[in-house]
């Protein structure tokens, strides 16, 4: 198995883990949950950086400050290193985080809350 697949088995199982499945709550109109992780878990497991069908990971040099992102407009997960993840309990806690940021954008451009259609404002491409 090659680094970057235990790199997407390792983030699978941080998204599908007891803990994280136990994640339950609103934000903006858009519900952060156990399942929603589960999803971005399995779209995670179809792989495939730019080839429009899942998410992928792609390992590039981080702009200062960032310890990890999740691009949009590759649909992957970018991380500084394959072993990203592997124990530090920090880039664990990173994963989850960017992977609300994939949640939120297999949810497509709309999301209703309180009955109301709305766009959220979405990240903007860097220069």
């Amino acid at each position: 198995m090659s680094d970057l697949s235990l790199t997407r088995r390792r983030f699978i199982n941080i998204l599908t883990s007891p803990a994280c499945q136990k994640i339950d709550f609103w934000c903006g109109g858009m519900h952060v949950s156990g399942a929603g992780f589960t999803l971005v878990a399995h779209a995670l497991g179809l792989g495939g950086v730019r080839k429009g069908k899942g998410i992928g990971i792609s390992i590039e040099k981080m702009e200062k400050g960032a310890a990890a992102a999740y691009d949009q407009f590759i649909n992957a997960f970018v991380v500084p290193r394959r072993s990203w993840a592997r124990t530090d309990a920090f880039e664990r806690l990173a994963v989850v985080h960017e992977a609300v940021h994939a949640l939120r954008d297999i949810q497509g451009r709309t999301l209703t809350y309180e009955g109301k259609s709305f766009r959220p404002r979405g990240a903007d491409r860097p220069p």
